[in-house]
């Protein structure tokens, strides 16, 4: 069963179980994971804790079962695990806007939070805005990658060309190609400049580094999610040093974390420092690599292919329509 797979098989095993106990355990042995992985995965991915996804889907489920039957208040708060009807109704009142009594009152309007499916992204709109991650999603992940303060007008937005769909910042570029089109076909990905010199600012010439490469793998989406929370741990994680050696490329770049490019791992400041002069290690701002990763996870593809060509060349990542580019920083020995 693929990761994809095993993370509806969750979520069905939750949906099931929304009148009952959740068992930590089962859930882990369904994802096939060590216990607590699938609850970090699905909060990366979500943005949303898995306690909080589940209290909405309870409480969802208990405004229908309201409205559908003549039970009695404490019986339904008790089958979705309240304890007494004063935590029930408090819940239910935040959730929906209204007492669990107003469910049988006519106009009653409950806020109804789907069951999600595969991986979900969360907008800034709230809960009618959520939507799956599927490449007709990619678009709205690119439109939150451009940068409305750059000072190059023509990269605060998304570029668009015979249906190919670019974004770049000057720190990494993604590509959304149409339907039908060839692999690597970046020949409409482009900016118009506005420039008489340099009309156009074309991103084939720098994606077309990956041929040739010297470093190219296969990357499982589902080691990409687990990529993905340790990109989230890095963030936050000074304590173990994941925070990688100092940049001179931007004045602040935020948490960075080094990679080990033969294993895609994350590693310490101190194993950077040791194996960098006989094994290709890069250093990346975790905001961009960790956007990169979430715009190719909306590929209908099982894997991530990366491509890395040594030194300071941009990290080159690919997933069936989905392209992207993040630019490594420099290092340098303190």
């Amino acid at each position: 069963m693929d990761w994809a797979k095993r993370i509806n098989a969750v979520l069905d095993y939750i949906e099931e179980n929304l009148d009952g106990e959740l068992d930590d355990r089962r859930i882990a042995a369904i994802f096939a994971s060590p216990q607590g992985m699938f609850q970090r995965v699905f909060s990366n991915i979500t943005g949303m804790a898995l306690s909080a996804y589940i209290r909405k889907r309870k409480l969802t489920r208990a405004a229908f079962d309201l409205m559908d039957s003549d039970e009695k208040i404490i019986d339904v708060a008790l089958r979705y695990g309240y304890d007494s009807p004063v935590a029930f109704s408090a819940a239910f009142k935040r959730f929906h806007g209204a007492a669990p009594s107003a469910a049988r009152k006519l106009g009653f309007r409950p806020q109804s939070f789907r069951r999600l499916t595969f991986n979900v992204i969360l907008s800034d709109r709230g809960v009618d805005a959520m939507q799956l991650y599927s490449t007709e999603n990619a678009e709205y992940i690119m439109g939150q990658m451009v940068n409305p303060q750059n000072e190059k007008e023509y990269f605060r937005r998304v570029a668009e060309h015979n249906g190919t769909k670019c974004a770049c910042d000057g720190f990494r570029a993604v590509v959304m190609l149409p339907q039908g089109a060839a692999d690597w076909d970046l020949s409409d990905a482009y900016f118009d400049t506005g420039d008489a010199e340099i009309p156009r600012f074309e991103l084939d010439k720098i994606f077309r580094q990956k041929d040739g490469s010297p470093v190219s793998l296969h990357l499982a989406k589902e080691q990409a999610a687990v990529l993905l929370v340790a990109l989230d741990g890095a963030r936050t994680d000074h304590q173990r040093k994941l925070i990688s050696l100092p940049a001179s490329d931007i004045k602040t770049p935020g948490a960075m974390i080094c990679v080990d490019m033969n294993g895609m791992r994350i590693i310490t400041e101190e194993e950077a420092r040791a194996v960098r002069d006989r094994a290709p290690v890069m250093a990346f701002q975790v905001r961009l690599i960790e956007e990169a990763l979430k715009f190719l996870m909306c590929s209908d593809e099982e894997s991530i292919t990366v491509y890395y060509c040594g030194e300071l060349s941009p990290l080159i990542m690919k997933s069936g329509r989905l392209y992207a580019l993040v630019l490594p920083l420099r290092l340098m020995d303190a």
